[in-house]
C-alpha cells in the first residue's frame, strides 16, 4: 500500500512537471508571436520614417512645396568668409601671434553668440 501511494505521488509529480513544461512552451509561444508582431510594426514604422526623411531631403519635392506655398528663397546679401590660415599669416607678419588667438576666440564667441534664423517670405 505504501508503495502504491509512493508510485502514485511520483507519477503525479512527473505529470505536473510535464504539464507545467507544456504550459510554459505555450506561454513562450504567445510571447514570441507578440514580439514578432511588434517587430513587424516597428519595421513598417521605420520604412515610413525613412521615406519621409528621403522626401524631406529631396530638392525637387522641397522646391515643389515651396512653389505651392508661393515662397521664394533668396541668398543672403552679405557673407563674410574668413580663412584661418590667412589670419594666422597676417598675425605672424605683424608679430601678433597671441592677438590672433584672441581675435579668433572673439570671432568664435561672436559667431556662436549672435545667431539669426533665415527668413522666407512669400512675394
Amino acid at each position: 500500500m505504501r508503495r502504491t501511494f509512493l508510485g502514485l505521488g511520483l507519477a503525479t509529480v512527473l505529470a505536473l512537471g510535464y504539464v507545467q513544461q507544456r504550459v510554459m512552451l505555450v506561454t513562450v509561444g504567445y510571447e514570441l508571436e507578440k514580439l514578432r508582431c511588434l517587430k513587424d510594426d516597428l519595421l513598417d514604422q521605420n520604412r515610413v520614417l525613412n521615406y519621409n526623411v528621403l522626401t524631406l531631403q529631396s530638392p525637387v519635392i522641397l522646391n515643389r512645396r515651396l512653389e505651392e506655398h508661393q515662397v521664394q528663397l533668396k541668398p543672403p546679401k552679405a557673407v563674410e568668409i574668413l580663412v584661418p590660415r590667412d589670419l594666422l599669416a597676417e598675425g605672424l607678419r605683424r608679430g601678433e601671434a597671441t592677438s590672433w588667438i584672441q581675435r579668433t576666440r572673439e570671432l568664435a564667441v561672436r559667431w556662436l553668440g549672435s545667431t539669426r534664423q533665415a527668413e522666407a517670405k512669400p512675394e
